[in-house]
C-alpha cells in the first residue's frame, strides 16, 4: 500500500509540476519601449490550473526563445515582417503561428492547452483588455544563461522538422 501511495505522490508532483524544460528561465525587468527597428512579441501564459504544470517551449522558426511557464511573460524582439513562431507542449504536440509583425510595436501571443486539441497560440487584437491584466499580473522572464544547458541536438532537429512542416 505504501509503494502504491508513494507511486501516486510522485505521478501528482509530476503532473503539477510539469516535466524537465529546455531552460532555465529567471525573472527579468519588463520592457517598456521598442527599439524603432524591432518588434517586440509578448508570449503571455495567465495561470488557469488547467494544464499549468506543462511548460510551453516557444521557438522563433529553429531558434529556441525559452520556456513559457504558467504566470510569466517572455517579450522577444525580433524583426519586423512576416515571422513564424512553434510553440512545443511536449506530449500535447506542437502549435505553430505566422504573424506580421510591425516595427516598433508589442504584440502579444497567448498560449493555451486545450483540453481536446492540444496546443494553441492566439494573437491578441490591441484593444483586448486582457493586455492590462498581462502587465501587471505575469512575471517577465528570460533565459537564465548560466544555469541552462545546451539545447540537445536532437531537439534541435525535431524543432526544425517541425518548422519545415509550415
Amino acid at each position: 500500500m505504501q509503494k502504491v501511495l508513494s507511486g501516486v505522490l510522485v505521478a501528482s508532483v509530476l503532473l503539477i509540476t510539469g516535466c524537465g524544460s529546455l531552460a532555465v528561465m529567471k525573472p527579468t525587468a519588463p520592457l517598456v519601449d521598442v527599439e524603432p527597428s524591432k518588434a517586440v512579441v509578448n508570449f503571455v501564459r495567465p495561470k488557469v490550473f488547467y494544464g499549468d504544470g506543462v511548460n510551453h517551449e516557444i521557438w522563433h522558426g529553429t531558434t529556441f526563445v525559452g520556456t513559457l511557464a504558467a504566470g510569466t511573460m517572455i517579450q522577444y524582439a525580433t524583426e519586423p515582417g512576416e515571422q513564424a513562431f512553434m510553440l512545443d507542449s511536449k506530449n500535447n504536440g506542437w502549435a505553430y503561428l505566422k504573424i506580421n509583425l510591425v516595427e516598433g510595436k508589442f504584440h502579444y501571443v497567448k498560449s493555451n492547452l486545450q483540453f481536446v486539441g492540444g496546443a494553441q497560440m492566439g494573437v491578441a487584437r490591441d484593444s483586448d483588455p486582457r493586455i492590462e491584466e498581462w502587465k501587471k499580473e505575469l512575471t517577465p522572464v528570460r533565459i537564465d544563461v548560466d544555469r541552462s544547458k545546451e539545447i540537445p541536438e536532437s531537439v534541435r532537429k525535431d524543432a526544425e522538422k517541425h518548422f519545415n512542416l509550415l
